[in-house]
């Protein structure tokens, strides 16, 4: 029967593998412990089995698998009563064998040996009885090793009883059974060894298998990255495909956009010429009428001097008339001496003197023109009468 290779971690703590507590460095395939492994590449940044340059991103944690330990506890429980059977032998033959005036050395020896062999006997019982928890318990590379030391303490009490028997003394047929007794010694010791070498290659062969499991294992990981960074790079061009369709969507409303902002723009321009154009219209019809105004205003400056020159003259012809009191003269005088406009008051009183005196004045000219009519009128009766008087 061939058995799978069971490591421990016997680099660092020395403890067997656990659910839940392996780690395997992809660079190499070695595995160990997640806690030593980790604490040794932090210090060191190599692999604690080979040395090769190792960093904690190299580290994958391993599922652990129970299912195993049905098949190794099948195996072992058949290497166990293999064993058994030998030791009850191996007890029958030296009971049969052994020569009742041996020393007490001796059998102190011999009991040793036997006690040796029973531990290990029970400690590999109390192992394979517990099958189901052996590996998360031990590991079952221990269990090899306890194999292996089990055959090597049998093959020493082979060879103690061997060489008791050649420490006998007897006739010829004790003899004879004697020389029995060693080459059946002889032969079991040499099958002990061959069982010890067929342990060996099958450690060796297991090895081999382990090794290029990591090799395979290294070659699988490999591929899961690029697998993974497949998928990773095959999200980030959905998600820039997605984020490009989206972006072109906005080009396309904001070219819409555009368009509706340039006819708008369009219409604004438009409507700003026609205002431009109005205004323009409206500035020139604003500059011909202020430059009327400003023909008005110099017409209106020369009839306002005309005026005051004017109202001068009848302020002279006032004053040689004598139809103004004193205040009225003070006031003519200002105004000729003081130059105004016709908006201010001092002109207005001016005025307002200058139309009571054409008042009197007039009032004068028609009390003479009366009066003369009436001495015409007078003048023309007279004849009249003077003619009927006669």
């Amino acid at each position: 029967m061939t058995s799978p290779l069971v490591f421990n971690c016997h680099l660092i703590c020395y403890d067997d593998f656990g659910p839940d507590e392996l780690c395997v460095s992809i660079k190499c395939g070695h595995v160990m412990h997640s806690k030593c492994m980790n604490e040794w590449i932090s210090k060191q940044n190599t692999c604690p089995y080979c040395s090769v340059s190792t960093t904690l991103n190299d580290i994958v944690k391993v599922q652990y698998d129970d299912t195993i330990n049905d098949f190794f506890s099948g195996y072992y429980k058949g290497k166990y009563e293999e064993i058994c059977k030998q030791i009850e032998e191996g007890k029958i033959n030296t009971r049969r064998y052994s020569p009742t005036g041996q020393n007490a050395m001796g059998k102190l020896e011999l009991d040793v040996i036997r006690q040796k062999n029973s531990r290990l006997t029970d400690l590999l019982y109390h192992k394979i009885v517990n099958g189901s928890d052996f590996i998360s318990q031990r590991g079952l590379g221990d269990m090899i090793h306890m194999e292996t030391a089990t055959k090597n303490e049998k093959i020493n009490s082979l060879k103690f009883m061997l060489s008791q028997e050649k420490e006998k003394n007897n006739p010829n047929i004790k003899g004879i059974l004697y020389q029995a007794k060693v080459c059946e010694l002889e032969d079991k010791i040499k099958f002990q060894k061959e069982e010890k070498n067929k342990c060996l290659q099958k450690v060796a062969h297991l090895q081999l298998q382990y090794n290029k499991l990591a090799s395979e294992n290294k070659i699988l990981r490999e591929k899961y990255l690029t697998l993974d960074v497949c998928q990773e790079l095959k999200n980030k061009i959905k998600n820039q495909t997605e984020i490009i369709n989206d972006l072109t969507k906005k080009n396309e409303a904001l070219k819409k956009q555009k368009q509706n902002h340039k006819s708008i723009v369009d219409k604004i321009n438009e409507k700003a010429d026609q205002k431009y154009r109005d205004l323009y219209i409206k500035f020139q019809d604003l500059k011909l009428h202020s430059e009327s105004m400003e023909n008005k205003s110099e017409l209106f400056e020369k009839k306002e001097r005309e005026f005051y020159a004017f109202h001068r003259n009848i302020i002279s012809l006032a004053t040689k008339i004598s139809l103004s009191d004193n205040k009225t003269e003070e006031l003519l005088r200002l105004f000729i001496k003081e130059k105004t406009n016709s908006n201010s008051d001092l002109w207005k009183k001016t005025s307002d003197s200058i139309f009571t005196m054409y008042k009197k004045l007039t009032g004068l000219v028609e009390m003479d023109m009366l009066m003369h009519q009436s001495a015409t009128k007078q003048h023309t009766e007279l004849p009249q009468e003077s003619g009927k008087n006669q």
